[in-house]
């Protein structure tokens, strides 16, 4: 008779283990970014394919619309404490991958949520960027080209990022994002050649700070930007070379100030 509970009991565990088991592998993508929209109002889904390991969905996020993600789960990861995927992202005016990393005991610890995103690379539309940027004092000239975004390790704060009180959702930059531009033209397709910079985050004041470089002809630019909840300021010195276009100048008189070394000067501050 002991014989029999215990193998009635062995039979109803691994019954009960699989039921489980059964659950959370085919647990409906829906239902899940159901939960997660339900943490982040910022975020809605407007469609599911796959599931939690293997899938993809389009979503939006504030003034981000139709936005489609992929997701590949490396399962091995999962014996090591960790959530591991390669997620793909494609955007009107973004796209790119890195992989994201979300320790478990993130999940369960009282902690902040921080997801972990190594190595990524995204490639944005300048004239797509410029679009969701405050409006300035001067309309900006017609610029295209683009811009890619190198990442070695960033760190998300899923509460900071869904933080609502001044609009500026700040993300903790560890290492910085850099980056480098190509095909850059301004104004009537006038070139202005290759920036490179990187973006920084600052505690004090909670900012995010942008330096930019361009040490090639036409023209050679150095300086950096702050965007704060309050304000976005600038600071940029421009020197044209000799053989720079005429109708470059112009714009140059237009926005810059005039230095005594020949330069412009860009000294911006103003309110968001």
């Amino acid at each position: 008779m002991l014989q029999k509970n215990i193998l009635k009991l062995m039979f109803s565990t691994l019954f009960t283990f699989s039921l489980m088991l059964g659950l959370v592998i085919f647990l409906p993508l829906s239902i899940i970014t159901k939960s997660i929209q339900n943490l982040n109002p910022g975020l809605s889904f407007q469609s599911t394919n796959g599931n939690w390991w293997n899938g993809s969905v389009w979503l939006s996020y504030r003034e981000f619309k139709q936005v489609n993600m992929q997701w590949e789960l490396d399962l091995q990861h999962l014996w090591s404490g960790q959530i591991q995927s390669r997620v793909n992202i494609e955007h009107s005016s973004l796209k790119g991958s890195t992989l994201v990393n979300l320790p478990l005991h993130n999940l369960y610890s009282k902690k902040p949520v921080e997801l972990y995103l190594d190595g990524g690379q995204f490639t944005a539309s300048i004239a797509q960027i410029i679009h969701y940027l405050p409006s300035t004092p001067y309309p900006l000239p017609p610029i295209t080209g683009q811009v890619t975004l190198f990442n070695e390790s960033l760190s998300l704060d899923i509460q900071q990022l869904d933080h609502q009180g001044h609009g500026l959702p700040m993300i903790n930059l560890h290492s910085p994002i850099r980056f480098s531009t190509s095909n850059i033209l301004v104004s009537n397709s006038l070139n202005i050649g290759v920036f490179n910079g990187k973006i920084t985050s600052t505690s004090t004041p909670l900012s995010y700070q942008l330096f930019l470089t361009n040490p090639s002809t036409p023209l050679m630019m150095t300086g950096y930007s702050v965007l704060t909840a309050h304000e976005l300021s600038s600071n940029y010195q421009v020197n044209p070379s000799d053989n720079v276009a005429s109708e470059l100048i112009t714009l140059l008189d237009l926005l810059g100030k005039k230095l005594q070394n020949g330069g412009y000067g860009f000294n911006t501050r103003y309110p968001i």
